[in-house]
C-alpha cells in the first residue's frame, strides 16, 4: 500500500525502524518526507489527492444555434476558465462560434442586445468578459 510518511512520532515506533540508531531515522525519515509517498508494511495513513470540482455551464449560443453544455473547475467565469466537452475534464471545448452567454437568449426580432458575452478562444480558455452579444 502507498502510505505517507506521517508525524515523526509515529516514524520512530514504525516497525522498520526499531532498533535503528537516531540519527540513521532521522536520514531516513527526511529522505522519505522528500520523496512523497512510500511503501510501507504497515502503519501511516493514505495518501490520497481530491477530486477537483467541476461545475457545468450551459452556454446560449443564441441566434438560433441552441444550448452548450461544458464543464470547468472555475466557480465563476472570469479571464483565463478553461471549458471542457466533458465531465472528466479531457476534452477541451474548441468554441465553434467564439461569443457565448449564459442565460435565455434575447429575442432576434426586436434588435435586442447585450453586454455579458464571453469571448472564448479555440482552446476552451476565456479570453474576454462583458462581450456585446447582438444577434442581428
Amino acid at each position: 500500500m502507498i502510505h505517507e510518511v506521517g508525524s515523526w512520532q509515529h516514524f520512530v515506533k514504525r516497525q522498520d525502524n526499531l532498533g535503528l540508531p537516531i540519527m540513521e531515522v532521522k536520514q531516513k525519515y527526511l529522505k522519505e518526507m522528500n520523496n512523497g509517498p512510500i511503501d510501507l508494511t504497515g502503519g501511516g495513513s493514505i495518501r490520497t489527492t481530491p477530486a477537483p470540482t467541476v461545475y457545468t455551464v450551459n452556454f446560449s449560443q443564441c441566434c438560433g444555434y441552441g444550448v452548450e453544455t461544458v464543464y470547468t473547475t472555475s466557480s465563476s467565469i472570469i479571464i483565463g476558465t478553461i471549458f471542457y466537452t466533458t465531465p472528466g475534464l479531457t476534452t477541451r471545448f474548441t468554441s465553434p462560434l467564439g461569443v457565448y452567454r449564459t442565460g435565455t437568449c434575447l429575442p432576434i426580432e426586436d434588435g435586442s442586445f447585450s453586454n455579458d458575452g464571453y469571448s472564448i478562444n479555440n482552446l476552451g480558455v476565456v479570453t474576454a468578459i462583458n462581450q456585446f452579444v447582438n444577434c442581428q
